[in-house]
């Protein structure tokens, strides 16, 4: 079964405190995408602004070319129609200990799905992959998580699946 979605998530500079993250949408809205992030999680009933930790948002097709994104609310963005694969880079902020959220230093690095992947709008019950990439000048890091393991390194660097 092929992922409608693909995630990668990158920490190039933890000591930035960001994450880079990268989505390729396989069969994108050809009306124009629309991305979101919730406004909530199970188990913590407050209204959350994960968003507001989104410092950027760009989209390419995959042949390299710019496409349009506008943010269209809080918690959203549309990327222009397109009829191919797009490719969605976004970074965000993480400096949050608390396990609503998201946090990277140079010791280590967690997050929360909820406040890191954009939901590709019309998808959230398709399959998607996640490849966690190993940092840059750390040791000792092991990736811990529920999600099934398609190929991984021995310390869980790599390619993860997930039904929706």
């Amino acid at each position: 079964m092929r992922a409608a979605c693909h995630y990668t998530v990158m920490a190039r500079h933890p000591a930035s405190h960001f994450f880079q993250i990268t989505l390729h949408v396989h069969h994108p809205d050809p009306q124009g995408q629309l991305l979101w992030l919730p406004n909530w999680i199970v188990g913590s009933y407050m209204i959350r602004d994960f968003a507001r930790h989104i410092v950027s948002v760009s989209a390419r097709t995959a042949q390299g070319l710019l496409l349009d994104v506008n943010k269209v609310g809080k918690n959203q963005w549309r990327v222009m129609p397109h009829a191919g694969d797009i490719r969605v880079a976004y970074e965000v902020y993480a400096w949050d200990l608390s396990v609503r959220g998201a946090h990277l230093d140079q010791t280590h690095g967690y997050f929360n799905g909820a406040c890191l992947f954009l939901a590709v709008a019309g998808q959230e019950h398709m399959p998607l992959t996640l490849d966690i990439q190993a940092p840059a000048d750390t040791a000792n890091w092991q990736v811990a998580t529920t999600l099934p393991a398609r190929a991984t390194t021995a310390d869980g660097f790599g390619e993860y699946g997930a039904e929706s």
